[in-house]
């Protein structure tokens, strides 16, 4: 995991105005990062970034995932959490474990399963 995700993640014991102040210096870091990593990428290249479920938090996007999206190119961001919460209602299983497993975030059977259809379905769009 980069480091700086790592620091992004590890910040649960300060109060609310360090952790804002926290956030917002990680904000600023990691949005510098991303952009640094676009500028170098030729310009013909496509550029796909897929985020993971978070099989912990499934209903509610965390500050630091929202922290993550907006740092990237809209357009090149694919974020499956809103076709997973209507593929899980679709076949009557939105509860927990969701996608994965209660003792670890590793992906079942079912969360590989969507995220394999999810990832092929993104490419073939853009071939």
């Amino acid at each position: 995991m980069p480091v700086i995700i790592q620091n992004l993640r590890s910040n649960k014991n300060n109060n609310n105005n360090n952790n804002y102040k926290f956030l917002e210096e990680k904000k600023i870091i990691y949005k510098y990062l991303s952009q640094q990593f676009l500028n170098e990428i030729k310009n013909n290249q496509k550029i796909f970034i897929f985020f993971n479920i978070n099989n912990h938090n499934f209903i509610h996007e965390s500050q630091i995932r929202t922290i993550m999206k907006e740092s990237w190119n809209p357009k090149i961001v694919n974020d499956p959490s809103i076709e997973s919460i209507v593929f899980l209602k679709k076949i009557n299983k939105l509860s927990f474990p969701y996608m994965g497993y209660t003792c670890d975030g590793h992906y079942s059977e079912l969360g590989a399963e969507f995220l394999s259809s999810y990832v092929s379905n993104i490419f073939l769009k853009h071939k």
